[in-house]
């Protein structure tokens, strides 16, 4: 997990790390946090693919592989946390920000419940960064 954490804000940035991380985790058998990883990475690889429908595609993958995540454990955090962290950041265009507020408000009830430090420092990241977009 330390791993998978570390890397996701890199993710964004270099293309290398961000296909490793998917590479590692699609070899895996995953639990349901990291099946949320592996679908935000696949979001973030669209970012790192040029032809627009390849693009689409693997953002689409993506967004499924996560929200079926969230389905599986929707009181969890760091999966409320990587949505979030996704919707905040894609453009209006791709339709995908519906759940930025309820996450915001889910996220900042049930932070205390978060016992990883580097976790704790990305949620507060993004919770400055989704309150300041609306």
């Amino acid at each position: 997990m330390i791993e998978l954490r570390s890397n996701y804000p890199k993710a964004l940035n270099d293309k290398q790390i961000c296909y490793d991380m998917i590479t590692f985790l699609s070899k895996q058998n995953l639990n349901t946090i990291e099946k949320g990883y592996y679908g935000a990475y696949l979001v973030i690889s669209a970012n790192h693919t040029w032809n627009p429908i390849d693009k689409l595609n693997t953002f689409k993958k993506g967004k499924i592989e996560l929200e079926n995540a969230i389905k599986q454990d929707s009181k969890n955090v760091e999966l409320r946390f990587l949505r979030l962290s996704i919707q905040a950041n894609v453009p209006k265009i791709l339709n995908y920000d519906q759940n930025i507020k309820s996450d915001l408000i889910f996220i900042k009830e049930h932070k205390d419940k978060i016992q990883s430090n580097q976790l704790l420092k990305m949620v507060n990241e993004i919770i400055i960064k989704a309150e300041n977009s609306n």
